[in-house]
C-alpha cells in the first residue's frame, strides 16, 4: 500500500486520470485531464475535457465518480483510485461538450507493483 505521501507524489507526476461513472447497468471510463489540491486531509480534483450529453446527464444523476491514476516508469507501476461526488463547474454546448468538473474525494488507496 502507499502512503499517503507517496499517493501525493503519484498525482503529481500525473496530469490525467481514468474517469469512471455509471448509470443503472451501463458503465463508462474515460481519459481526462485533471489538477488537484488538498484541502486538510482531503483532495479536492478539478477535472477537464469533452463530455458527451449522454456522460454529462449520468454524472448530473449520479455524481459518484471513481478517478484512477497510473504511473508506470518501466520497472514499477503505482496506482492510485479515488472514490468521490463530482459536480459540473462549468460547460461549453458543441458536439461533445467541453466540461469542467469538481470531484471531492472522500477515500483515497494506492499501490505499488514491481516487475
Amino acid at each position: 500500500m502507499l502512503n499517503k505521501e507517496q499517493i501525493k507524489q503519484v498525482l503529481r507526476n500525473l496530469d490525467i486520470c481514468n474517469l469512471r461513472i455509471e448509470k443503472d447497468d451501463q458503465k463508462f471510463i474515460m481519459p481526462i485531464h485533471f489538477k488537484v489540491e488538498q484541502q486538510e486531509s482531503n483532495f479536492i480534483f478539478t477535472l477537464k475535457g469533452k463530455l458527451s450529453s449522454e456522460n454529462i446527464r449520468f454524472i448530473e444523476t449520479n455524481p459518484n465518480v471513481v478517478l484512477e491514476f497510473i504511473e508506470h516508469d518501466g520497472k514499477v507501476i503505482r496506482t492510485v483510485v479515488a472514490l468521490g461526488a463530482a459536480r459540473i463547474i462549468s460547460l461549453k454546448r458543441e458536439p461533445y461538450q467541453e466540461v469542467k468538473i469538481k470531484a471531492e474525494v472522500t477515500q483515497v488507496a494506492g499501490r505499488c507493483y514491481s516487475r
